[in-house]
């Protein structure tokens, strides 16, 4: 059998790991609450002109140098501001494509022009 004083000691040991644990618990609870107070407070941030000029730039993304410009404005507010908005990134890639695209139905048209005039003459 077993002594008073161990049935004490044991009684004890048991209280103060089972405070320890919920103090542990209580912490953790508290940490994933205010991090996720911090993640709705930045995303609540989010400036709406920013937004709109990645839409916006989006949109305007087959217009060659127009949607360039917009889509670079809108990267660099995105930036500036710690946002990631991957619309505005991806009508910049879109822009700059459809840039460089009739950049080069201008260059082929123009060839086949003077090739056109060398041959008829």
């Amino acid at each position: 059998m077993t002594s008073p004083e161990t049935e004490t000691n044991t009684a004890e040991t048991t209280e103060s790991k089972s405070d320890e644990v919920a103090e542990t618990l209580a912490d953790a609870v508290t940490e994933a609450t205010q991090s996720e107070v911090a993640t709705v407070d930045a995303v609540e941030e989010e400036d709406p002109q920013t937004v709109v000029f990645s839409l916006v730039g989006f949109f305007l993304a087959y217009i060659p140098l127009v949607g360039v410009i917009v889509n670079a404005i809108a990267v660099v507010k995105a930036g500036k501001e710690g946002f990631d908005l991957f619309l505005a990134k991806w009508g910049l890639v879109l822009s700059i494509l459809s840039t460089v695209g009739a950049l080069l139905l201008v260059g082929l048209g123009f060839w086949l022009g003077v090739e056109a005039g060398r041959s008829g003459m």
